[in-house]
């Protein structure tokens, strides 16, 4: 799994939530990904990566907004967490102002909602305690 990938991860962890015994939670830091969930986050990251690219998009020229590399990981792994948070329906990602330039933070969140016909996951904890999703 490349470094982005598991970006992309984290960031569905953190922003998504599970319910186990009655109580509603973030899974991040206390439940692991499964091999499947990973295996298609990696797979569908590179699917939108790929396409993004073919359009034209680069996330180090595009990125508007300047990012703390030691820190948050360089402008891949931005997008990365966007490419999640704009998926998943939060309201953040590409479409906030000021992220990436114009005409990207609209052709991103298009690719990312239309594009691959990625859909928002819903996590839960599976059988071997660990996070799993569907569609």
């Amino acid at each position: 799994m490349t470094t982005t990938a598991q970006h992309a991860i984290d960031t569905l962890l953190w922003c998504s939530t599970v319910e186990k015994d009655g109580e509603t939670f973030a899974p991040y830091g206390v439940y692991e990904a499964s091999p499947e969930l990973i295996e298609r986050i990696s797979k569908e990251w590179e699917q939108f990566s790929n396409e993004a690219i073919e359009l034209g998009f680069d996330p180090e020229e595009h990125r508007e907004q300047m990012v703390n590399k030691p820190v948050d990981g360089d402008e891949l792994a931005h997008c990365a967490h966007d490419w999640i948070l704009t998926r998943q329906g939060t309201g953040c990602g590409f479409e906030e102002p000021l992220k990436w330039f114009e005409p990207w933070g609209e052709k991103l969140t298009r690719l990312a909602i239309y594009g691959l016909k990625d859909e928002e996951l819903y996590l839960y904890i599976d059988d071997n305690n660990q996070i799993s999703a569907e569609a």
